[in-house]
C-alpha cells in the first residue's frame, strides 16, 4: 500500500478514554475515528501517540475508503510461541497485545487475536463494560486473575452488556 500521509485519529491517541469515549485533555465526548479534533490537537502539539494501537485503513490519507486487506499491517507486532502476531480488538480498534500482567503467556489466532481477558487493554474493557465482580469471575472461568486498577475498583459495568455473561453468575 502506497501511504501518502496518515491521518490521526482519536483512536490514534494516548488521552483518547475508549471506555467512557472521550478525551481525557478536552473532558469532551469523543469517539475513535475523530479524525477533525485529533488533526487540532496534533497541530496544538497536545496530540500523544498510543503505540499500542494500529494504523487502521481511515488512517491512511489518499487511499479509498476501504482497504482490501482483511486486517492492518501487524508484521512488526511481536510474535506468540507459534509465530502468530499478538494483537487484540479494543474499542480503539486493532492494538498490541500487552499482557494483563507479568508472566502471562499469551497465545493468538490469526484472525481473532488473542482474548480480551487476557490483555492489559482488554481487562480494562471488560471491567467498564461489565464490572469488576462479573470481569473477575469471567477470567477465573479462564484460569486467570483480574488486575483491578485503583481507579476501577467499584465500577458496576452497564446491565445490558452484563447480561451475555449471566452464565457466569450475577
Amino acid at each position: 500500500m502506497n501511504i501518502r500521509q496518515i491521518i490521526y485519529t482519536c483512536s490514534l491517541c494516548n488521552y483518547f478514554d475508549s471506555n467512557q469515549s472521550k478525551c481525557m485533555i478536552s473532558n469532551k465526548e469523543t469517539y475513535p475515528q475523530n479524525s477533525t479534533d485529533a488533526m487540532a490537537c496534533k497541530s496544538g502539539d497536545i496530540f500523544v501517540r498510543n503505540i499500542n494501537v494500529q494504523y487502521s485503513y481511515y488512517n491512511y490519507g489518499g487511499q479509498r475508503a476501504f482497504s482490501s486487506e482483511p486486517l492492518e499491517d501487524l508484521t512488526r507486532l511481536p510474535k506468540d510461541k507459534n509465530g502468530t502476531p499478538l494483537f487484540v480488538f479494543t474499542k480503539r480498534g486493532v492494538e498490541r497485545a500487552v499482557p494483563a500482567y507479568p508472566g502471562l503467556e499469551l497465545v493468538s489466532h490469526h484472525l481473532f487475536g488473542v482474548k480480551k481477558e487476557f490483555t492489559f487493554q482488554g481487562q480494562r474493557e471488560l471491567i467498564y463494560d461489565i464490572g469488576v465482580d462479573l470481569a473477575e469471575k469471567v477470567c477465573e472461568g479462564l484460569g486467570i486473575k483480574l488486575v483491578v486498577l485503583e481507579n476501577e475498583k467499584g465500577i458496576q459495568g452497564k446491565e445490558e452488556l452484563r447480561k451475555r455473561y449471566l452464565v457466569y453468575g450475577r
